[in-house]
């Protein structure tokens, strides 16, 4: 709009009727134009058909693109748009400064410029020899600019200058008006929307809305709340009475007094009970109530939902009904069955499975696993394990898993684990125990058989063996000896000769009895069992061993820190120390310093002990099947009966132990036992 202050710098040339008559027709452009990209393309027309511009363009900065862009032009061809308007994006140039500025840029001669030389040289074989560049602003922030351009140098006064500027303020007022107009439309286009998709999401939730106004009385209620309560919408008034009176009489009382309390209180509240619709239709709803207060705390009025909750609340009866009749089937199963949560809290056990710890289903269902199980359970694994099968999603079986109930009972099962989804998403585990007990103990007692059945077999074929070649041969040279003997004239030569062969024989004989005796007793199980001290042992083999040859050589070393004392057979420990540690000092190396350790250590079942030594070792390759076998010798350079290691695996097993070798030529032999107490 152009001012009075304007309007005295207007003169009697043509130069000033023309500004007058631009800036009427851009006003009138401003009034009509409802479009930003519209305004400008109109803008820079009339700049120059009606205000004697050569080239009217409007740029605006693109900052990431490090360009500066012609959004609008008139009279200006594709290569001065893009000379004006598309070249690189220089922070100092004209265009930048009045953006950063928001003051006006002006060149009355461009011989005189010095920003961009080959743009310069361009503009002036155009033509082009004046250049004014002014800020528009948008919401308060200078975000395009009008280029104006002239053939004439010098063309640009100050009053033509000054009638610009008030025609860029113009425009910059029109860009406001247009967005506010924008933002207006896309609010009550939003509020439209928003509107519609209460009322849709209302009629899906069955929710509705109302609200009170204390000191006029006006309540409002949404086109739902009318529905829920039977009642065609906005055919009434609401009020609290008629309200009241569809409240089912069973309920009345209760929510009233819920309502009276949080008067007092100006407390919200949550309601749920039963209306009664003037169709006779019967209907469960919740409500939420809210009071408005002042800025003095003081209640101006009531807002809140009601939600038609009559589906939800049938079906969670009937499912309660069903969850009761399913919990009533599966505690009458003898599977036992419980799910339980990431976290070890049980959502779910069934009676079978509460009768393993003694307890009420109430006792077992909502607590932890932890507070149920023994100590002794492996926690760590089997929360391992159950996590596994989250992450794996697939079931897992445990077979003869054992397990001691409430009254120490040991039984087995076979257990399945599977993932299970709780509500809300939630993972969990199922687990169904199905009890093997008796048909393992059957199990057991035929491999128990079974395996009495092997070992006697395996004696009798390792007496045969004794019997027919060990046994066999010093009693035939006895024999022979004894027919020798017979005739006197071998008596009266060889006799000193014959009972020197008679008395090794005899020996051979005495030995081998002596080793049947030895393994007789390696085999008994019923042998009374003590508290035995292991230092003490490995003092009482030492003393035993002091005459032994390379015994002063070995040093043994032992570490029973983590299990200083067992409770077994003393004879049958005292006797495998025994033999292992002589096997260490016989068979030590004699080119370095031999060392024994033995060390201890308290297992799930019982005690394992450790036997390391630097000695020969042994081929595992070539012996080790054989390394346990009776009268079985590796290095014959060394005295021995072939016994001794099948005498220390036979009392190893008669303590139901398990006894494991690894060896290696010239490094070493270790020997793990593991014997249970």
């Amino acid at each position: 709009m152009v001012t009075r202050a304007q309007e005295g710098y207007i003169s009697s040339d043509n130069t000033s009727k023309n500004l007058l008559l631009l800036t009427n027709k851009i006003n009138k452009a401003i009034i009509r134009i409802k479009s930003e990209q519209e305004l400008f393309a109109e803008i820079c027309k009339l700049t120059v058909e009606v205000g004697n511009h050569a080239v009217c363009w409007i740029g605006q900065p693109d900052k990431e693109n490090k360009k500066f862009n012609a959004i609008a032009h008139y009279n200006a061809t594709k290569e001065d748009e893009y000379q004006l308007g598309s070249r690189k994006y220089d922070p100092n140039g004209p265009t930048a400064t009045v953006i950063r500025t928001g003051k006006f840029y002006l060149t009355n001669n461009f011989k005189d410029e010095v920003w961009d030389e080959e743009l310069r040289n361009y503009l002036w074989q155009k033509g082009f020899r004046s250049y004014l560049a002014l800020p528009i602003s948008k919401q308060g922030k200078v975000e395009y600019t009008l280029n104006l351009y002239s053939g004439n140098v010098n063309f640009f006064s100050d009053e033509q200058i000054q009638f610009l500027e008030g025609i860029s303020d113009d425009i910059s007022y029109a860009i406001d008006n247009i967005e506010n107009e924008k933002q207006k439309t896309i609010a009550h286009d939003q509020l439209r929307e928003i509107s519609s998709l209460l009322q849709r999401t209302e009629s899906a939730t069955k929710t509705g809305s109302w609200k009170v106004n204390f000191a006029t009385g006006a309540a409002y209620c949404s086109d739902e709340t009318f529905r829920i309560y039977g009642i065609p919408p906005n055919s009434i008034n609401p009020n609290y009475n008629d309200w009241a009176k569809q409240i089912h009489p069973e309920d009345k009382e209760a929510v009233i007094a819920i309502d009276n309390e949080s008067r007092k209180k100006l407390r919200d509240t949550i309601k749920e009970y039963r209306i009664i619709n003037p169709d006779g239709t019967l209907k469960y709803v919740q409500t939420h109530a809210h009071y408005e207060l002042d800025t003095n705390g003081q209640p101006i009025g009531m807002y809140g939902l009601v939600r038609d909750i009559t589906a939800e609340t049938e079906a969670e009866a009937a499912l309660a009904q069903s969850e009761k009749n399913l919990r009533l089937m599966v505690d009458l199963i003898p599977q036992s069955i419980f799910i339980k949560d990431l976290n070890g809290n049980f959502i779910y056990a069934n009676k079978s499975y509460c009768d393993l710890y003694g307890k009420t289903v109430e006792e077992i269902n909502n607590s932890n696993w932890s507070n149920v199980t023994s100590a002794h359970v492996d926690r760590d694994k089997i929360i391992n394990h159950d996590n596994e099968i989250i992450r794996s999603g697939t079931s897992k079986k445990m077979i003869d898993f054992p397990f001691t109930d409430h009254s120490g009972k040991e039984r087995y099962f076979d257990v399945i684990k599977t993932p299970f989804q709780l509500p809300g998403k939630t993972m969990a585990i199922l687990c169904i125990l199905n009890e093997i007990t008796e048909r393992k103990h059957t199990d057991i007692l035929k491999s128990e058989l079974l395996n009495d059945l092997t070992e006697r077999n395996k004696n009798l074929e390792q007496f045969s063996y004794i019997i027919s070649h060990n046994l066999r041969a010093p009693l035939a040279n006895i024999l022979g000896i004894c027919k020798l003997l017979t005739h006197a004239e071998n008596r009266k030569e060889n006799t000193e000769i014959f009972l020197e062969d008679l008395t090794l024989s005899a020996e051979k004989l005495d030995n081998i009895v002596r080793d049947l005796s030895t393994i007789m007793q390696a085999k008994q199980s019923s042998l009374p069992k003590e508290a035995i001290r292991l230092d003490q042992i490995v003092a009482d083999v030492k003393h035993s061993l002091e005459n032994m040859d390379d015994f002063h050589r070995m040093e043994i070393k032992h570490d029973f820190g983590h299990a200083q004392e067992i409770y077994s057979v003393k004879s049958f420990i005292f006797s495998i120390f025994h033999n292992l540690i002589a096997n260490s000092i016989k068979y030590s190396r004699p080119d370095i310093a031999p060392i024994l350790e033995i060390r201890s250590r308290h297992t799930k079942n019982g005690c394992e002990i450790i036997f390391s030594d630097n000695g020969t070792g042994i081929d595992m390759a070539v012996n080790g099947s054989k390394l346990f076998g009776l009268y079985n010798r590796f290095d014959t350079s060394k005295e021995g009966s072939g016994i001794g290691l099948y005498i220390v695996k036979t009392q190893v097993e008669a303590l139901h132990g398990q006894i494991e070798v690894s060896s290696e030529v010239n490094v070493g032999t270790t020997f793990k036992i593991n014997i249970k107490q």
